[in-house]
């Protein structure tokens, strides 16, 4: 096997024999491309001083397919001169046409944006179901820790692009970005157009630039739309002998690969058997496979048998999935092998049943079980869909009616908004099918062998139930709805494999740990339950600590507390006192474990998973009198400046609870006479309470509060000084669900009997009526959330000047992007979109945070429902007893011996969390949009409420491509709920801008894409900083 230096030799002779420049070579170290692919420091890019004007097109003419027959036949036209001796003088001229047949994007004139590319179903599938993450806004939304989203490629990367289940995709080389688009240099020698999720990257700095810079004159220099003929990619042509040094590289690359493949053809064709387990899914890293099935050292593995690992997982499509984080892969999700024997048995029972209906219509004898699985399960089915056509009805939405019958909660024994009927059983056959139906509506992109989703249609089709309905993974979704498996509002977002979530039965490890760990903190008493920082505790006595939270509320984790200091008159401090689970609770523990593995609370309108055990959250750690807490403090002058920090294990007595609105009108913001919208279906709310919580503030804390406010003021402006970006933060409207209980009766995967319903939940969402374009002042909106930032950026100093290794939150800019800054919001709007925004990253070690105006900040307020919180905890409170031992601080050097996590292993932590922390951020907003599609869908379709005939919606960008040659197509959110929804606008009206407010109409909910598409009737208005309120600010 080559070493890497050997294979890096080969890389630098192969293009020294193709051209006469030399140290041509994969620039990085073995070890350094092997590295985690974390963004832990910022990176150089090549091309940071040579970006294009991606704002206009350069030649001006619009459309060049309008044009390219002129530009092309010019000089031809009424002569007979041969067209190669034109082709080599226009080329000597260096007047070469693009006659690519894609289309060039003019921003200032859409008028020609036609999307015509070849579709097929898994296209569909993908657009339907993928599309719905543009529609929620997430590449738009402004957010100052988007963690993630701040690894981006570099010029020279080597990629892997287009590799589906199909295929194995196409090496090439990223070039950069062009707005929302990226370019690649192909190995066939075209420059190619893709997204950011298009990619895979191989290898960081593979190519220098040197070797770029003479084909990149041949790049469209503006975004690239799709063209009328059709094109499995955007791609365009390159003169070869120009790009034949990387081409040649490329292809010295793969051959590499395919030896690798041949050496090691027996493990990585049976990769699946090899890294499955018998019953649960499994995360596994590549550096576990190489040790794991290669028995290879993943130091000393060369980046060609690592591409050989994922071009292997590519053919295994479904079975083994990549965790992926944009373009960067953490780790691959196997299935259990049970379920991988299970779906080729029933993909195998089809292949029977159709072998012997098409021997039978053939007039053939066919020997045939009585009772094959495939058509008891048919007939079954049948019998069970007309059980639910008696109270449903499908419809063209990708789901089913409401009921016809509605119940009330005070009507009915059960005190349910709806009640339930079983029919007859699934017995064991029928459930490898439903499971393996299950797994097509809920993964329809990644289940992409052909077997396996044909195998789906045929069932589908063959109960006779669908016959004008396209057989794609929407529709089975509705039919599990009808054969009672799924719930008239089932949330299938919930039951994904990479959010493994507890209580459904599609992860049994998962609801193993929850069920044991439940029974231990149950169990725990006086003896096993030991406060580790009882000595060290400071009792804050009669100081008033203000919990402000809802009244839904699941745990209460933080509270503040102001004081002055003794001797001034301006001087103060300002404490954040947080609920304490980690002095009770060893890291290692299995409590402790289960944190780590859930990494976070997972919130939704009809349930909450809990991180931690909630009867002992609640019993003991949620804060209240006497409750134990750690406690943040900063003295601060009324010029907001930060004087002395101080982090101790306190106990807090007086704790006054009441809402924000409360605290909000005393500060002057008195929303109780604004306008609102309420949307509504269903039976009536009950009101919920918390008990303690007052509903006036006392008169003795308001000046104390004001005083905060003053502080908390000047402390955001010294932060704005430094560079912080102070947006709106204009929160979605909550959408709320009831049922007469706190929650939603839960799905679960073994459950053998159907259930139809009778009723429906209750749905609700109310939103105050403002002009979105109004400058707010956060502080005096949200005075709470100022303050929690004032904790993390106190712990994030008390934590850096010890060296204690932590998930800190940090942010970077995008180098090819003009970076949106505090001088930039104040100069000019134009050139400005989301990609300058800085963007989150977490890093063991403390850096800037730009968007926050911060040196460095470490989130600590959240230990109930964030891991990451929890672990600074387990930190901080080691470093306190060491402190306290010695007499002395914790010196850097010493961290890593007395903390329970070293570096090493909060990088660990942090290469595994980051995909499944942002699986979760997008999994809770599409939670949020499918039950906003439930209630507009029930509410337009069903008219189970009154809607206004149009709407206002703000536009925040541009769709991918539009529907129909006659439509322009947006993304925008309909106002004042700020629900994502697709706009269409006819291209006989002036095209709309992003940041302009319009008016739209419904035209349909589909609830299983998360589609809220609606038709533009007219503008309203074009503010002069709309751009910046579609992304979140107003200056």
């Amino acid at each position: 096997m080559l070493s890497y230096t050997a294979r890096r030799q080969l890389s630098r002779a192969s293009l020294q024999s193709y051209t006469a420049v030399s140290n041509f070579a994969l620039r990085r170290s073995a070890q350094a491309i092997r590295r985690p692919l974390v963004a832990l420091q910022r990176r150089g890019f090549h091309l940071s001083e040579r970006r294009c004007d991606t704002t206009a097109d350069k030649t001006g003419t619009g459309s060049l397919l309008d044009t390219k027959d002129d530009i092309l036949f010019h000089d031809l036209k009424g002569g007979s001169r041969d067209i190669r001796e034109y082709l080599q003088q226009v080329v000597a001229e260096g007047k070469l046409p693009n006659i690519d047949p894609v289309q060039r994007y003019d921003h200032r004139n859409a008028e020609n944006r036609v999307g015509t590319m070849l579709s097929e179903t898994i296209a569909h599938d993908k657009q339907e179901v993928e599309e719905s993450v543009a529609v929620e806004g997430h590449d738009y939304a402004l957010t100052e820790d988007d963690d993630g989203a701040s690894r981006f490629l570099s010029p020279g990367d080597l990629v892997i692009v287009g590799a589906n289940g199909f295929s194995d995709g196409q090496l090439a080389i990223y070039i950069r970005s062009m707005g929302t688009q990226q370019q690649f240099y192909s190995i066939r020698g075209n420059w190619r157009i893709g997204g950011p999720k298009d990619a895979e990257l191989i290898c960081e700095d593979a190519v220098p630039f040197e070797y770029l810079k003479d084909i990149l004159p041949y790049f469209p220099d503006a975004q690239v739309d799709d063209g009328p003929m059709p094109q499995i990619a955007r791609e365009g042509g390159v003169p070869r002998g120009l790009g034949a040094p990387v081409i040649d590289f490329m292809r010295d690359f793969d051959a590499q690969v395919i030896a690798y493949h041949r050496q090691y053809h027996e493990q990585l064709d049976n990769l699946f058997n090899l890294c499955a387990r018998e019953h649960d899914y499994r995360i596994i890293t590549l550096d576990e496979i190489l040790r794991e099935v290669l028995h290879t050292d993943p130091n000393s593995a060369p980046v060609e048998l690592r591409h050989a690992i994922r071009k292997a997982i590519h053919r295994t499509p479904y079975l083994i999935t990549a965790n992926k984080a944009g373009p960067f892969i953490e780790s691959f999700t196997v299935q259990p092998k049970e379920r991988s024997d299970a779906f080729d048995q029933v993909v195998g029972w089809v292949r029977e049943y159709q072998s012997a209906r098409r021997a039978l219509l053939m007039g053939e004898l066919v020997s045939m079980p009585d009772k094959h699985p495939l058509a008891t399960f048919v007939q079954k089915a049948r019998r069970l869909v007309s059980i639910s056509r008696e109270l449903r009805k499908p419809n063209s939405s990708s789901s089913i009616s409401p009921s016809q019958t509605k119940i009330l909660a005070a009507e009915n024994a059960e005190r349910m908004t709806y009640l339930k009927k079983e029919a007859e059983s699934f017995n064991e056959d029928d459930m490898k099918i439903i499971a393996y139906l299950r797994s097509y509506a809920l993964h329809p992109v990644q289940m992409n062998a052909g077997s396996l989703r044909s195998a789906a249609s045929y069932i589908i089709r063959n109960t006779g139930l669908y016959p004008t309905y396209e057989l794609s993974a929407a529709t089975c979704y509705t039919f599990l709805q009808e054969l009672g498996v799924f719930k008239p509002w089932e949330n299938h977002y919930l039951l994904t494999d990479n959010l493994q979530l507890p209580g459904h039965g599609l992860a049994p490890a998962v609801d193993k740990m929850i069920e044991e760990t439940n029974k231990f903190a149950d169990s725990l008493n006086e003896n096993n339950f030991v406060d580790t920082m009882k000595d060290m505790r400071t009792d804050w006595g009669d100081l008033p600590v203000f919990c402000v939270d809802a009244v839904e509320a699941a745990e209460i984790d933080d509270g503040f507390s102001i004081e002055p200091v003794q001797g001034s008159e301006d001087t103060y401090w300002i404490r954040v006192h947080v609920a304490n689970p980690s002095a009770y609770i060893p890291h290692d523990s299995s409590i402790g474990e289960r944190a780590q593995s859930l990494k976070r609370s997972f919130y939704t309108p009809e349930r909450v998973y809990s991180m931690l055990p909630g009867n002992l959250t609640n019993k003991n750690f949620s804060l209240a009198r006497g409750r134990p807490t750690i406690t943040f403090s900063a003295r601060v002058n009324k010029n907001g400046e930060i004087l002395e920090t101080d982090v101790r294990s306190g106990i807090v007595n007086n704790v006054i609870y009441f809402t924000p609105e409360k605290l909000q009108n005393l500060l002057g913001v008195d929303k109780s006479g604004l306008p609102t919208m309420t949307l509504a279906v269903g039976d009536e709310f009950r009101a919920k309470s918390r008990p303690g919580m007052v509903d006036v503030i006392p008169a003795e804390y308001h000046q104390q509060l004001r005083q905060l406010f003053n502080i908390m003021s000047a402390r955001r402006d010294r932060r704005i000084e430094k560079g912080a970006l102070d947006a709106s933060n204009r929160y979605p409207a909550n959408v709320k669900v009831w049922s007469g209980r706190d929650r939603i009766d839960i799905y679960h995967a073994a459950t053998t009997t159907p259930v139809y319903y009778t009723g429906d939940p209750s749905i609700r969402s109310k939103a105050p009526i403002v002009d979105i374009f109004e400058k707010l002042d956060s502080v005096r909106d949200d005075l709470v959330s100022h303050v929690m930032l004032l904790a993390g950026e106190v712990a994030g100093k008390w934590c850096a000047d010890r060296g204690i290794p932590a998930i800190y939150s940090a942010t970077m800019y995008h180098p090819e992007f003009k970076k949106i800054t505090r001088d930039a919001l104040s100069d000019a709007v134009e050139g400005l979109t989301a990609f300058g925004l800085p963007k989150g990253y977490t890093t063991s070690s403390p850096d800037s945070h730009d968007f926050l105006g911060m040196d460095q900040y470490l989130k600590t307020t959240s230990p109930l429902r964030r891991y990451s919180d929890l672990m600074a905890h387990w930190q901080i409170e080691a470093a306190l007893r060491f402190e306290d031992r010695h007499g002395r601080p914790l010196k850097p050097s010493e961290a890593d011996s007395v903390v329970p996590f070293t570096k090493a292993a909060v990088d660990a932590l942090i290469n595994r969390a980051t995909w499944q922390n942002m699986q979760k951020d997008i999994a809770q907003r599409r939670s949020r949009l499918f039950w906003a599609c439930q209630l507009l869908f029930r509410a337009f379709h069903y008219h189970e409420a009154a809607l206004p005939k149009r709407w206002e919606c703000l536009i925040k960008a541009e769709a991918k491509a539009s529907r129909s040659v006659d439509e322009r197509t947006y993304i925008g959110s309909i106002q004042p709920f700020d629900f994502p929804c697709v706009v269409s606008q006819a291209r006989n009206m002036p095209p709309v801008q992003i940041g302009d407010l319009v008016e739209v109409e419904l035209e349909n909910v589909d609830v299983y894409s998360l589609a809220i598409s609606t038709k533009m009737t007219d503008m309203i208005k074009r503010p002069p900083m709309g751009p910046l309120a579609a992304m979140g600010f107003v200056i």
